[in-house]
């Protein structure tokens, strides 16, 4: 009997997960134009920071991110000068097809040898919708999305790596990526989730 309910439960939020990505990206699409494209959403308190840092020595600098170089990461850190409540998602689309996918603080200054065309602020369950959508469309540019997943606040953001990471039929790196952001969220419910799970195991 309990495996039934289990079963049940796993499928209610499957379908809730089909549902909500449907109708959330027929309301919100990028440009197929080649550049790099950004909208802001609200973020999630462990991505205040998101930003690329400089080490020299011991010493930890900001040097902001070069969207088109492959160089400076992004990392949260609590005692560097970048901080806000709104996250950026920069997405580049080449030859009609996204190639690179990054989440920063939208006040991290970043460089780029193209313009960069801002859509404004989107909900973050469009956003997230359309990030899923990416994760299934093209495993090079899973990475970024599930990163910026884990960017956004609410629940729009653990639900889609908790259905990712209990998803047997994803790839496993696609898998393990969704439980690594799920344990860096400070989300309570994130927090509640693996905990149950550890002790189930």
């Amino acid at each position: 009997m309990r495996h039934v309910d289990r079963f049940a439960r796993m499928l209610a939020i499957v379908l809730l997960i089909a549902a909500w990505t449907d109708s959330s990206a027929a309301e919100f699409a990028v440009p197929a134009d080649d550049g790099w494209h950004v909208w802001h959403v609200q973020g999630a308190t462990g991505a205040a920071n998101a930003c690329c840092y400089r080490w020299r020595g011991s010493n930890i600098s900001t040097q902001g991110c070069d969207l088109d170089g492959r160089h400076g990461d992004s990392i949260s850190l609590g005692d560097c000068d970048i901080d806000g409540d709104q996250v950026s998602v920069y997405v580049r689309i080449d030859a009609g097809r996204v190639t690179r996918i990054r989440a920063l603080t939208t006040n991290c200054p970043v460089t780029t040898r193209t313009a960069v065309t801002d859509m404004g602020e989107v909900g973050n369950n469009a956003s997230v919708a359309w990030l899923l959508r990416q994760v299934d469309a093209d495993s090079r540019v899973a990475d970024g999305a599930l990163a910026a997943i884990s960017a956004h606040a609410g629940d729009d953001a653990f639900v889609a790596l908790k259905t990712l990471l209990e998803d047997r039929n994803r790839r496993q790196k696609t898998r393990e990526q969704a439980l690594f952001w799920l344990a860096q969220s400070e989300s309570e419910r994130a927090f509640d989730y693996l905990d149950a799970l550890l002790s189930s195991n």
